[in-house]
């Protein structure tokens, strides 16, 4: 019983927290009437943010074999300090609030949870880490969204990444370190004539769920076509959920 109303209390707040999010992006609940309207909303604000960080994202797509939606991109790509103005805030912190809720467009994605790929090689402190952004968006990935993360690869991550990880990882729940992955590219994506070798974690997604720089078959083209599909799909879920 205890276990029950910290788990209800947890979702409660975390509720609160996504609507005080919603409120200072101006981001409509998708509960309410105007559908077509937040689609259309999420899909610009999504291509704004996109567009201000090309090639940030490489592919986001639902994979047939695991059910889970594939998060893909480059974190070198990241540019925060290009965020200037309150539109700018509400596309940026917008367009993610979109992509997660893309990430999350039935219940067996929202179940089998989600995969984040990032390729992280040539990332620094001054191009891709800005304090402002960090505590933001903060407020959506780590203290609000409900949303099941069931992996984190960091591929080519540079020698200082890998050495600030390692120190931080001891404070780092269990569960937390069970999903992260600090891994090269060569390994992940290795052949069934690497599977005896070590220090191989062998990429579980197909192609079609991975972008050609990953040896997959996504093309950057496709990338707001999957958003705007996904998106659709989970308003349209959310239109006709009904609760047993």
């Amino acid at each position: 019983m205890q276990l029950l109303q910290k788990t209800k209390y947890k979702a409660l707040v975390r509720m609160e927290r996504v609507q005080e999010f919603r409120a200072t992006y101006h981001i409509e609940d998708e509960a309410g009437p105007n559908r077509d309207k937040i689609l259309q909303d999420g899909l610009k604000r999504t291509k704004a943010c996109i567009d201000m960080n090309p090639g940030m994202v490489w592919g986001l797509q639902k994979d047939t074999s695991s059910g889970r939606v594939v998060w893909t991109g480059d974190c070198k790509m990241l540019n925060a300090k290009k965020i200037k103005t309150e539109e700018d805030w509400n596309n940026m912190m917008g367009g993610l609030y979109y992509m997660f809720q893309s990430m999350q467009c039935d219940l067996e994605s929202i179940r089998n949870g989600v995969a984040w790929i990032g390729h992280c090689q040539e990332v620094s402190w001054a191009r891709n880490f800005h304090y402002e952004y960090q505590k933001q968006a903060a407020a959506l990935y780590s203290h609000g969204y409900p949303i099941r993360i069931k992996e984190i690869t960091f591929l080519d991550s540079p020698f200082v990444f890998t050495v600030v990880y390692n120190i931080i990882k001891i404070f780092i729940s269990k569960k937390v370190r069970g999903v992260v992955n600090l891994v090269k590219t060569s390994a992940y994506f290795a052949t069934d004539d690497d599977k005896n070798k070590t220090g191989i974690i062998r990429n579980k997604y197909s192609k079609e769920s991975l972008p050609v720089s990953m040896g997959g078959t996504l093309k950057e083209e496709d990338l707001m076509e999957s958003v705007e599909r996904l998106l659709k799909q989970r308003l349209e879920n959310s239109a006709s959920f009904k609760l047993p």
